[in-house]
């Protein structure tokens, strides 16, 4: 979807991404594990390469939680992706257990701890979010009311002692906020 409306320069640097990352990636596997390992080496080291991509994949939140740590505000994690990314660890690593798979087992422990601690965040500053959303819908409300008696005033002309006048209204609604 993000390729069908972007813009020529960074759709092409997209595709480019893509096919260096998925395409080459997917290449270079296949061929080292194909033509330059042989036996129970190939999958060995085929098991260690979907480990690595495995604990690739559960670390990329890790930019978020920390986002999330300093901005007190979970607007960027879904709760339903972490709960989910946990649940799959879950089952991955009884499948992992149940197989005596290690390379199935391993990574889906630290799937499982990272889901984990993204649910705790969650849930700890999950708070702050909910006062957020609503002091922004309050100012959008506003804004709308605002921009509705701006827009239905008859324009008046101003002179000088009436700027002044405002600006001192202006002040004193400060003044009042403030003190709030």
């Amino acid at each position: 979807m993000y390729i069908i409306y972007a813009n020529k320069e960074a759709r092409w640097l997209s595709i480019k991404l893509f096919m260096a990352m998925n395409v080459g990636s997917f290449a270079l596997i296949f061929c080292v594990t194909n033509f330059a390992l042989h036996g129970s080496l190939r999958v060995k080291v085929l098991g260690w390469i979907c480990v690595s991509i495995s604990v690739l994949v559960f670390a990329a939140p890790l930019s978020i939680m920390a986002q999330v740590i300093r901005t007190k505000s979970v607007e960027f994690m879904p709760f339903n992706l972490s709960l989910f990314l946990t649940l799959s660890a879950i089952m991955w690593f009884g499948y992992g257990a149940f197989m005596r798979d290690i390379c199935i087992a391993v990574p889906n422990v630290l799937g499982f701890a990272l889901g984990l601690v993204q649910m705790v965040l969650y849930g700890i500053y999950r708070k702050n979010n909910d006062d957020k959303e609503y002091a922004k819908k309050e100012q959008k409300a506003l804004d709308l009311v605002t921009n509705v008696v701006i827009e239905l005033s008859p324009k008046i002309t101003t002179t000088e002692d009436d700027h002044k006048v405002m600006n001192d209204d202006k002040k004193n609604v400060r003044d009042m906020e403030s003190s709030v």
